[in-house]
């Protein structure tokens, strides 16, 4: 097996590659997690620009056995979203794909994560290839809010003011979310963030607002304020359907039911609106964001949770407990 950069331009790419990018789009377009869907549709302008690559699996007789997506995160390295046809998805298939993946470090960037995707990409093998390799499991689940289930009785606006945020408030948001990052250190989503954390939440906030991973949802969207600071938020982006991006609580505030209501009321707002069932995804580890989650009525999701496996040198710190 081999791989093979795709070309930038889509007129320059043989049928049997774009026959595998098509299947590939298509398998990806289920998944819960924004930033894989986006390297897997293989966007045009962004593969010409070079902020993304693409390469294809190639066997005897270059048959196409399966696709690589990628962006690289300074700092940190490639995040890879990878596919296996079912009938090349064995153990030492996947093997050989993350030896080469890992030989062309030097010239393409370090490896950070790979998400593999695809029917047997779950296999108990799979998963011990993995870790056999110095990798790390994160589990993250989509969770949702049926439109059946009544919303709890309390009104957030009787306990706790909130205000719709809006544009003018990133500065204020970079603030509070590199305070609570600061604060939950290793608990980070790893294979996402930069080491740097000023660097990694500047660019998370912009990308939210900015509509990075889908549109932002002002109405939805609101802060609370001690002082006239802004010390917990919640972010709602349209992902297809709502999606709670974002709820950061100040360590000064926590504990007293702030994030609890900022849920609340995102989710009476939509609801009002009549908006499609909201969703959102957590860490499976984060036993404390999912009891806070399912009190406001959000329940898992069957089929819809997702794995990456993260490399320990690309973050310098153990796996999230």
């Amino acid at each position: 097996m081999t791989l093979r950069t795709v070309a930038r331009r889509r007129a320059e790419r043989d049928t049997g590659t774009l026959a595998v990018l098509e299947e590939f789009g298509h398998l990806l377009e289920g998944l819960p997690n924004p930033g894989v869907r986006d390297l897997g549709r293989i966007e045009e302008p962004r593969l010409e620009n070079g902020e993304l690559t693409a390469a294809v699996e190639v066997g005897p007789g270059g048959a196409m056995l399966g696709v690589v997506v990628w962006d690289l995160v300074p700092g940190v390295g490639r995040r890879v979203v990878a596919y296996l046809r079912p009938s090349h998805a064995s153990r030492k298939d996947w093997e050989l794909l993350l030896e080469e993946l890992e030989a062309r470090s030097e010239h393409d960037g370090p490896l950070a994560s790979v998400t593999p995707v695809g029917p047997e990409s779950s296999a108990p093998e799979v998963a011990d290839c993995f870790a056999r390799r110095g990798y790390f499991e994160v589990d993250r689940l989509v969770l949702r809010l049926p439109s059946d289930r009544p919303l709890p009785d309390e009104l957030a606006s009787a306990v706790i003011d909130l205000r719709p945020l809006s544009l003018d408030d990133e500065d204020q948001l970079i603030e509070l979310m590199r305070e609570a990052y600061d604060i939950r250190g290793g608990e980070q989503n790893p294979w996402l963030f930069y080491r740097d954390p000023r660097r990694d939440v500047r660019d998370a906030v912009h990308e939210n607002l900015s509509g990075r991973w889908g549109t932002w949802l002002p109405w939805a969207s609101f802060g609370f304020e001690v002082s006239g600071k802004l010390r917990a938020a919640i972010l709602v982006n349209r992902v297809g359907v709502p999606r709670v991006t974002d709820v950061i609580v100040a360590p000064a505030v926590q504990g007293i039911g702030v994030g609890y209501h900022l849920i609340l009321h995102a989710a009476r707002v939509l609801r009002e609106r009549g908006e499609r069932e909201p969703e959102l995804i957590t860490p499976s580890h984060d036993l404390r964001a999912l009891r806070l989650f399912r009190r406001v009525g959000f329940e898992p999701v069957d089929g819809r949770g997702e794995t990456v496996w993260v490399r320990r040198e690309a973050v310098g710190a153990p796996p999230p407990l």
